[in-house]
């Protein structure tokens, strides 16, 4: 019981702190050390300039520091900054989806005689990503663990938002491990993917229902969000498109999936549609690890008990080709693999940044194993994962990056319809919005 709380207790963290390889010539990153500085760095390094003026540019300019690379439209020098109050052994940036992470790698360089650690990286001009600063870190990262470790891991324990940039993504408690708010720094490139379901503009905006899905097969049926459309008709004749969504509190709060469906129907990008996102009981970490790692009592409850609910309670399509599954990390796994055990009901699947690496039922690359094994269903694919994504995994393990290559390449090879997308950014819910809707476009608009 310990392990599997750990466990579940670092899947749920995994979903904000992105996984990936040791392949780091996968992502274009030139770092100081390679010979490219920024400006105002040089300045300080060539006493051009003192501490003060520095931090009194910093604190203006904001961190971190982005400078325009003189010829280049697609990459941008990005320089951390941390002001120490006190001598440290080291700092690192910190963040599992950042610069092919690693706590070693990744430390800032201190300038002697100031105040001053830095750190810089050449990132895509479109990068949208959460980070913090770890001063006098462990420099342990994950993939010095084995996954049955989880319960003493203590890479993030020093952790801080980074104070100079007024750009904050705050993770609550109830999704992290610990139970404790995680306040991270959020980097927005000046290409980064907008979002236009958050503007002021009007539109008609939709309706989410807090209902209850009893259950025969489970423990206890499971709480979930019904999103109707705007002008809803229980009656119209056409049935509505259906989408489920795993990780429920996810899907409704963080990747803001109702704001998603508002905008894109009122856009004339979506047909009117039914979506219901599915609740994790508490305690989470444990129910959470279980079920979506292809648990198959869970499985039986969503094809047989909660689809039927919906379909008899809501005017929801029984058309597989309008039926879709979406889940992120985790969820993205267990969508994967009812899309191959149930083609019947779920014609669709959204898999966004999955963790196909995971050892479903103790077997590496399980899930990937059953598509190369198994016939070709009629199932189409929207895959996404994060090109930041290149940090090792549990014991040196593969990555987000690498193992969602590899996937794609069995669905090709399979011949399944497949989408794939490799946005730049890491494993964090301010990344998978903007997925999110593209998948929805491409399985939901077939023509």
């Amino acid at each position: 019981m310990k392990n599997n709380l750990c466990i579940a207790g670092m899947t749920i963290l995994f979903f904000f702190q992105a996984l990936a390889t040791q392949c780091s010539e996968l992502i274009s990153i030139t770092t100081h050390e390679q010979g490219r500085e920024c400006p105002l760095i040089i300045q300080l390094k060539e006493q051009m300039m003192g501490c003060a003026d520095f931090w009194r540019e910093v604190e203006q300019r904001g961190t971190p520091l982005i400078d325009f690379i003189e010829g280049s439209d697609s990459e941008t020098l990005v320089t951390f900054i941390w002001r120490a109050t006190r001598e440290h052994g080291n700092v690192v940036v910190a963040s599992y989806g950042l610069c092919s992470f690693d706590p070693v790698k990744n430390r800032m360089t201190h300038i002697p005689n100031t105040d001053v650690w830095y750190k810089s990286w050449i990132l895509p001009r479109n990068t949208r990503t959460v980070y913090s600063i770890s001063p006098d870190d462990p420099l342990i990262a994950i993939s010095d663990y084995r996954l049955d470790q989880c319960f003493s891991l203590s890479f993030n324990h020093n952790w801080v938002h980074d104070p100079l940039n007024s750009k904050k993504y705050v993770i609550p408690g109830a999704l992290c491990a610990g139970g404790i708010d995680r306040n991270m720094s959020l980097l927005e490139m000046p290409d980064a993917p907008s979002f236009p379901w958050k503007n002021e503009e009007y539109y008609p905006k939709g309706s989410v229902i807090n209902a209850y899905v009893p259950s025969q097969i489970l423990e206890e049926g499971r709480a979930i969000y019904v999103y109707l459309p705007p002008n809803y008709d229980a009656s119209q004749i056409t049935a509505y498109p259906l989408v489920i969504a795993f990780d429920g509190y996810i899907y409704k709060d963080f990747i803001e999936a109702p704001l998603i469906f508002d905008y894109l129907i009122a856009k004339g990008k979506l047909p009117p549609l039914i979506a219901v996102m599915i609740e994790n009981p508490a305690p989470n970490f444990v129910t959470r690890f279980r079920d979506l790692a292809c648990h198959e009592p869970f499985m039986d409850f969503i094809a047989y008990e909660l689809v039927p609910w919906v379909q008899s309670a809501y005017r929801a399509t029984v058309d597989p080709r309008l039926t879709v599954l979406a889940g992120g990390s985790l969820g993205a796994v267990i969508a994967t693999y009812m899309g191959l055990d149930h083609p019947e009901i779920f014609g669709n699947v959204i898999a966004q940044t999955g963790t196909y690496w995971w050892p479903i039922r103790d077997t590496q690359n399980w899930l990937i194993e059953q598509y190369v094994q198994s016939p070709t269903r009629d199932v189409r694919f929207f895959l996404d994962v994060g090109s930041l994504e290149t940090v090792p995994t549990f014991a040196n393990g593969s990555s987000q990056l690498n193992s969602n290559r590899h996937f794609r390449d069995v669905l090709k090879a399979k011949g399944y319809p497949v989408k794939y997308v490799e946005y730049a950014g890491g494993h964090d819910f301010v990344c998978l919005q903007h997925t999110f809707a593209e998948g929805l476009q491409y399985l939901l608009n077939r023509k």
